[in-house]
């Protein structure tokens, strides 16, 4: 919000508010500054939730995977494989150095 606000009274100084002077114009000049800062915020929000809502973070359904890929048994068996082949390489590369 500060980073926003700063970035509003940037904007607001170059189209000429005068936001440095006594403290009464000070005060009339805050209406200009708090007007896009609400506004900004209020949009936010609500961008944000929607985002969320879209998301299905509200839901109140088990989270499931899109596709449950059944593990084979083929699958396991390529998978010890290639674990005994990496064990091989190293034990190999140990050997030979």
């Amino acid at each position: 919000m500060r980073a926003k606000a700063q970035t509003i009274i940037s904007a607001q100084r170059s189209r000429g508010l005068d936001t440095q002077s006594s403290f009464l114009r000070r005060i009339g000049g805050i209406f200009p500054l708090v007007g896009p800062l609400v506004f900004g915020s209020l949009v936010e929000v609500e961008e944000r939730a929607i985002a969320i809502e879209a998301r299905g973070f509200t839901s109140t359904r088990a989270k499931t995977s899109l596709h449950d890929i059944p593990d084979t048994s083929m699958d396991k068996g390529i998978r010890w494989m290639l674990i005994a082949l990496v064990i091989i390489s190293i034990a190999l590369r140990l050997w030979l150095s």
